[in-house]
């Protein structure tokens, strides 16, 4: 009985460790519903013209667990999509937009085989805008800064380890257009 219990004990903590995220590399891709907000100012009074689009993405980086519950991740991202748009006869806004991501991660849960956890960090990035109305447009590329949210959940199917996850990027700045790109979506990744 005693070596039953201690076989038993045994198997659930390898299958536990087989789990249970490690150091190492990431890819994957995104999908995202964003808006931008560009700053127009007139006779000191600022208004603002929100623009909404589908966008999509990839990602790809390396995590470092610290210990059980606490790791950082640390990754690129490329963003995409439709255009920004506020209905077919206003003016379209299109980006493309590579960051630098550092996020802080807590795993707060792993129950059967799978692991709970959320982050926070920050992005800073290249944005390429093109604002066009009618046949005039306007280009610019400047700098973007964001904070990153999100949940994720770790877990192992066809023998393969993946990650999906909730997760938002609030622009805090963005240089071009004096406005803001934020984004909520969904992504999903291969753990290496």
């Amino acid at each position: 009985m005693r070596k039953i219990l201690a076989s038993t004990a045994l198997l659930c903590a390898l299958s536990t460790a087989a789990m249970a995220e490690n150091d190492g590399y990431f890819g994957g891709i995104s999908y995202a519903y964003g808006s931008f907000s560009d700053g127009v100012s007139l006779l000191a009074l600022t208004a603002s013209n929100a623009y909404k689009g589908h966008r999509f993405g990839l990602y790809g980086g390396y995590t470092d667990i610290r210990d059980a519950n606490l790791g950082f991740r640390y990754y690129g991202s490329l963003d995409f999509g439709t255009d920004y748009t506020r209905g077919s006869n206003n003016p379209h806004y299109s980006t493309v937009n590579i960051y630098a991501n550092a996020d802080v991660l807590y795993k707060f849960l792993e129950q059967d085989n799978i692991e709970y956890s959320v982050y926070g960090g920050v992005a800073l990035g290249l944005v390429t805008g093109k604002l066009s109305s009618g046949f005039s447009y306007v280009n610019e590329t400047g700098l973007g800064l964001g904070l990153n949210l999100g949940a994720r959940v770790n877990y192992e199917a066809f023998g393969y380890k993946f990650s999906t996850e909730l997760y938002s990027r609030t622009g805090l700045i963005d240089s071009i257009l004096h406005g803001s790109d934020s984004q909520i979506g969904i992504r999903t990744s291969y753990l290496f």
